[in-house]
């Protein structure tokens, strides 16, 4: 990465983090959703744009969570044409409701979305906390059918979010945000949109080390 400061996201540009604990550690999903509309929302458009994006996440996701995770809430923020404008914090405690032997914090399902322009990370990704040991084929690979109902829930989570409107918050587009081109900042940094129907989910289990906490 280039040396800071980064520079400001683009304009019209909000991002959330979904957020909760594993085994007493933190985990996050984080996002960023394009306004399409080009207006800055006011301060309820925003907190309501937060909740139902938390409620998107919850509904499509949970039931493929272990039931030793739980869901905290989400953070929102929003960019406007000067930078940071609003911050919205929802908080709403959900738990995982995949019931089966817990797996470790460290193992992740990685969901994988698909861009047009191709770059040397591969693709945005993301982890979500481990699900039920009946998920697992083996103890290197999920089971292909439980990898099939997570691409369905990841695709039908991209549709329901960018379904969500409130007041100047209109045609949403959930995407990832190119702050690097060729090591170094981009000037502005660039919006590049998810394209609907194309997660993919790796049938090797991936792993978020950093889930474990510290060593001890």
């Amino acid at each position: 990465m280039p040396p800071p400061p980064r520079p400001h996201p683009p304009s019209h540009v909000a991002h959330f983090a979904v957020h909760g604990l594993m085994g007493g550690v933190p985990w996050a999903n984080t996002f960023w959703l394009r306004n399409g509309g080009n207006s800055s929302p006011s301060a309820s458009d925003f907190a309501n744009m937060t909740a139902a994006f938390r409620a998107r996440w919850v509904a499509r996701f949970i039931e493929h969570i272990t039931t030793g995770a739980t869901i905290e809430g989400c953070n929102g923020l929003y960019y406007g044409p000067l930078g940071l404008e609003l911050g919205f914090n929802d908080p709403h405690v959900d738990t995982g409701s995949m019931s089966g032997s817990v797996l470790p914090s460290q193992v992740a399902t990685g969901i994988s979305w698909a861009i047009q322009q191709a770059y040397k990370g591969g693709h945005p990704r993301t982890y979500l906390p481990p699900p039920a040991q009946t998920a697992l084929l083996s103890p290197r690979l999920f089971n292909p059918s439980f990898c099939s109902a997570v691409i369905s829930a990841a695709n039908g989570f991209h549709a329901d979010v960018n379904a969500i409107s409130s007041g100047n918050f209109t045609d949403a587009h959930l995407g990832t945000v190119s702050f690097v081109h060729e090591k170094a900042w981009r000037s502005p940094p660039v919006f590049r949109d998810f394209i609907p129907s194309k997660a993919a989910v790796d049938q090797r289990i991936d792993t978020q080390r950093r889930r474990l906490g510290r060593d001890l």
